[in-house]
């Protein structure tokens, strides 16, 4: 397993990305307009076992803080740490900044990663998505001691 950090504008992975957005999000994935978008402004994290793609973070970054957008990994892959494996690889790379994202109420594997790796809960945005259901805001930031 590896995990590659790419830069703004590196689209050789688009069309796994896309392939794997569909798979772990069917009811609501990216549109490849979005996903081409996103990989063409911002960097992005992926995860490869064995040639391949297993795994994604599609997120933004600025001097003070970086917001995650998606966190994915192939359903086959699911319950063996691999969030943990991203989590833990981006609080390596960025972790002198802060972290913020939004969740769906109703996704509790992921809530549990984030509260795992002490995400705070900063607030909820009530009925924020199509289906009814809050979006809950995180915030991570390195403690120092």
């Amino acid at each position: 397993m590896s995990i590659i950090f790419l830069d703004k504008g590196d689209l050789q992975y688009k069309d796994e990305l896309l392939r794997l957005e569909m798979l772990c999000f069917p009811d609501d994935p990216w549109s490849e307009f979005s996903l081409t978008s996103h990989l063409n402004s911002h960097p992005s994290l992926l995860m490869h076992s064995d040639q391949n793609l297993i795994g994604y973070c599609l997120y933004s970054v600025n001097p003070w803080d970086l917001e995650i957008y998606r966190i994915a990994v192939d359903p086959m892959y699911r319950r063996q740490r691999r969030g943990d494996e991203i989590m833990e690889s981006l609080q390596k790379y960025y972790g002198n900044l802060t972290f913020f994202l939004e969740v769906n109420s109703t996704n509790t594997a992921a809530i549990a990663l984030y509260r795992k790796w002490k995400f705070q809960l900063l607030d909820k945005r009530k009925g924020y998505y199509q289906d009814g259901n809050d979006a809950m805001i995180f915030k991570w930031e390195q403690l120092y001691i």
